[in-house]
């Protein structure tokens, strides 16, 4: 029972991410400094039916999802950052007192800095830490992570996850 917010949080992240990947707000290759994180554009965007982002006369970016579009969001909540990834191969950072909450898909993630609880759900991401402290919980199916240094609790609430020390 105690579990229910981690779920619900990361819930309301993924329907979100989701939500502004079909708005076309948060996509690779845009003046976005980090994943996750939105700068509005420097030109009036259209939000016709073939939204585009002029950046020269000659120059247009697409605003329309599509299914090989990557997406990312990230949110702090209190003292837990919220991160969404779909389709990514990125790095992010645990920050210090906070626990991370990971959720998305199809993702290769490389997580630096000492995580003390990590919370990681979705399907078939693949997650190395360079160190776990205190405790890690996986949903979903097909997660793979891996740590260098820590001795976490490991709780596998998910099917067909794997949580490994590297050696």
């Amino acid at each position: 029972m105690y579990r229910t917010r981690p779920t619900l949080v990361a819930l309301a992240v993924a329907v979100t991410t989701v939500g502004l990947a079909g708005c076309g707000i948060i996509k690779p290759g845009s003046s976005n400094p980090t994943p996750g994180t939105w700068t509005p554009p420097s030109t009036s965007t259209s939000t016709s039916p073939s939204a585009s982002t002029s950046t020269s006369p000659s120059a247009s970016t697409s605003t329309s999802p599509s299914a090989s579009t990557p997406t990312s969001a990230k949110v702090n909540i209190g003292d837990e950052t919220v991160i969404g990834y779909f389709g990514q191969t990125t790095t992010a950072t645990c920050e210090a007192g906070k626990s991370l909450n990971i959720t998305g898909a199809n993702n290769t993630l490389t997580i630096t800095g000492p995580c003390e609880t990590v919370t990681v759900s979705g399907f078939s991401n693949t997650v190395t830490f360079g160190e776990l402290k205190t405790e890690v919980t996986v949903t979903g199916y097909g997660n793979k992570l891996t740590y260098k240094t820590g001795e976490p609790k490991v709780n596998n609430y998910g099917s067909n996850n794997t949580i490994q020390k590297a050696s």
